[in-house]
């Protein structure tokens, strides 16, 4: 498609197209420009795999990536006989390089194509099928052309950013000219360099094949191509619950495909009372009410549909909603309850549906088993006919009753059934330490929440604080030397002790004692002085010695430090200070002499 200018408007054309081809930035001119190292006299000779695009405008200002080998250090990148305005080295395999204007603006001729070649130090790259760039033909004194549309085709939800490429489209046109059918093109979010001869925008929703047409100056032009919409209606598998008050107010997950765009939502010949596009496979939705409030009648089953710009859900059994009977006069009935499960810890958001509920039933008059049910700490928007509770903590499975104004319970023929499982430990952390414990240890997993013990092999531990359901803390029994599995119990069990570093943690043998400094290391004869020991290993300390002497107090602060009392001895001697554990002793150094004063 194209238009050819009045002649008095050539030169005025002529010197907008120079215009826009002269205000490209030539990314380099020279190797040495972009700072490319000189080619190593090892390097071969460069080879072209690949160039992207290929094709462009004969006007130049084509950007295009040139992937090979042997490319460091080009001195010079050529399209045909043409040198490439400019070009830069990305790395060793590959160029980025500007296509030349190989026409002037006022030409019109066909397209050619052409190698490009990358020349180095080495030589220059072997034409193949590989390298060829196809210039289009010369756009000449035309307003515009557009040559191509990519892609064709794209959901009916619209947003498919597609690239008109051709003479003059991003300087003549705006998206706002482009039409597809009868909706208008829309900006794409994309930010990517375009030229004069390309322009990108984002397609509106749509059905079917649609011409892609362009408005400009009140008038419509057809262009060569068309716009294909792709999808197919949505399809329902499956409504929760399936059932409902006739009055309305049931929350329905809806579970399908194709759900984006949604327009329309009905249970059966009623609009759905509200609903929500969760994704494009899950509708959350309001049951509509279809009877007045003082009516009596049997309830009805309806099927549940979804309309998009591309159609309405089939029918089949899978999209079934069940209405129950009208209330009438009924005081009240419970028709539906959902979810029926959740979890042994309690506080599952319940919804029962049925006549009256909302009108005189509460929270403390709904029991699961024989523990009354719990008011919900973030309820949902309810009706006279819906009641919200929130589960307290059970196991297994209880029926759910009402005990009106303090009565006895009445069964309703729902029942809720607790789930839950046995812990499970993913890591222990830190995974070791001393025989006698009493170290604080992290521990991961599952399935933490309502933990009534923690065993470290045989013993259990003297104390334990949960965090959430996937961490607790420990205090670490005594035990003997060696791995043994750490274990977690809840009301569903213990977690199994497996063969893996991950639920297991190693008491350590007790280390030789090793002194690195000691403060004060000189006192009075008469002895008495409190000296400070640091080293590693001294938290199994059975005596400590000044010379050949037992000192007859010591205190053991930690791992690293103990504190002893210094005994008498002769003014000016130096003796050594050992500290002695059952597997040995410190070893004399010159930080362990204590001299008298």
């Amino acid at each position: 498609m194209g238009f050819v200018l009045p002649k008095a408007n050539f030169k005025r054309l002529a010197v907008g197209l120079v215009a826009t081809t002269s205000v490209l930035v030539p990314i380099s001119t020279s190797a040495s420009a972009v700072g490319v190292a000189a080619a190593t006299s090892s390097q071969g000779v460069p080879t072209v795999s690949n160039v992207s695009p290929s094709g462009g405008s004969p006007h130049g200002g084509t950007l295009v990536t040139i992937s090979g080998t042997n490319l460091s250090g080009a001195t010079a990148v050529r399209f045909g006989s043409y040198p490439a305005s400019s070009f830069s080295q990305v790395n060793s395999n590959s160029l980025n390089a500007v296509s030349p204007n190989i026409l002037p603006p006022d030409a019109g001729t066909n397209g050619e194509t052409v190698d490009i070649t990358v020349t180095t130090p080495a030589g220059t790259s072997q034409t193949s099928s590989n390298d060829q760039f196809t210039f289009a033909p010369a756009c000449g004194l035309i307003v515009y052309t557009i040559q191509s549309v990519s892609p064709t085709s794209g959901p009916y939800s619209g947003g498919t950013n597609v690239t008109i490429t051709g003479c003059y489209v991003g300087t003549q046109l705006n998206y706002s000219d482009i039409y597809f059918g009868n909706s208008q093109a829309r900006p794409s979010p994309l930010m990517i360099p375009v030229t004069a001869n390309t322009l990108l925008l984002s397609t509106p929703p749509g059905t079917g094949t649609v011409p892609i047409s362009v408005h400009l100056n009140g008038n419509t032009t057809p262009t060569n191509f068309n716009f294909t919409y792709t999808g197919s209606a949505p399809i329902v598998t499956s409504v929760s619950p399936n059932s409902g008050s006739p009055y309305g107010g049931t929350s329905v997950t809806i579970t399908g495909t194709g759900f984006t765009g949604t327009s329309a939502v009905s249970f059966g010949t009623h609009p759905a009372e509200s609903f929500s596009v969760v994704s494009d496979t899950q509708i959350s939705a309001v049951s509509p009410g279809i009877v007045p409030p003082d009516v009596g009648t049997n309830g009805q089953t309806v099927d549940i549909t979804v309309t998009t710009v591309a159609g309405t859900s089939p029918i089949s059994p899978s999209d079934q909603f069940s209405f129950g009977s009208a209330c009438g006069f009924i005081v009240y009935s419970v028709q539906s309850v959902s979810p029926t499960s959740g979890p042994s810890s309690g506080g599952t958001l319940v919804l029962l549906s049925g006549c009256d509920l909302g009108m005189h039933l509460s929270a403390s008059d709904l029991y699961f088993g024989s523990s009354q049910a719990l008011a919900p700490k973030n309820p949902p928007p309810t009706s006279v006919n819906t009641l919200a509770v929130a589960s307290p903590p059970g196991t297994g499975t209880v029926p759910i009753s009402i005990a009106l104004n303090g009565g006895t319970p009445q069964p309703t023929s729902f029942n809720f059934t607790y789930t839950g499982s046995a812990p499970t430990v993913t890591s222990v952390s830190p995974n070791s330490g001393s025989l006698k414990g009493g170290n604080i240890v992290a521990i991961r997993g599952t399935g933490f929440k309502g933990t009534t013990s923690v065993q470290f092999g045989s013993n259990q531990t003297p104390f334990f604080s949960v965090v959430d359901d996937t961490l607790l803390y420990v205090i670490v029994p005594p035990s003997t030397e060696g791995p043994i599995a750490v274990t977690v119990t809840n009301a569903y069990g213990t977690s199994s002790a497996v063969n893996s570093v991950s639920d297991r943690y190693t008491y350590l043998p007790p280390g030789i004692p090793a002194v690195t400094s000691m403060s004060p290391n000189s006192g009075p004869a008469s002895g008495g002085t409190v000296v400070k020991i640091t080293g590693t290993d001294l938290e199994n300390t059975i005596s400590v010695q000044f010379g050949a002497s037992t000192t007859p107090f010591f205190y053991i602060a930690s791992p690293t430090l103990l504190y002893v009392f210094s005994i008498p001895g002769q003014s000016g001697q130096t003796v050594p200070v050992m500290v002695n554990a059952k597997n040995g002793s410190s070893v004399e150094t010159a930080a362990t002499e204590f001299t008298y004063k």
